[in-house]
């Protein structure tokens, strides 16, 4: 299954690459979701972001009662990456490497299903 990514979403700054990623945040104490977005930036982390939109996964996130941020890769049916990071300014490090992880479980499948 493969989307178009919005060209609302695409940006650049400065000549460097940046992608908002949309995220759906999971909200306590019902599960109530919201869209949000973290930027990255770098033409390798927006392109390996951009294939997981593209071959349909989403990014999820939500506050754990610890406080600390669960982010996720999904295929729909599991979570094919995670990051569990505390709430700050460190969250976009946390977030290319959820999608350098994520992009690496994809390359994994798409071989194994080309066999």
């Amino acid at each position: 299954m493969t989307k178009e990514i919005p060209s609302s979403i695409k940006a650049g700054l400065a000549g460097v690459p940046l992608l908002q990623i949309p995220f759906t945040q999971y909200l306590r104490p019902d599960g109530r979701t919201r869209k949000v977005r973290f930027a990255v930036s770098g033409t390798s982390i927006c392109s390996e972001a951009t294939s997981l939109l593209t071959y349909g996964w989403t990014f999820e996130c939500e506050v754990l009662t610890t406080g600390e941020v669960s982010l996720t890769v999904s295929d729909g049916d599991e979570n094919r990456a995670i990051q569990v990071v505390p709430n700050g300014p460190d969250m976009g490090q946390a977030v290319s490497v959820l999608v350098m992880d994520a992009y690496k479980e994809m390359a994994e499948e798409a071989i194994a299903e080309a066999r």
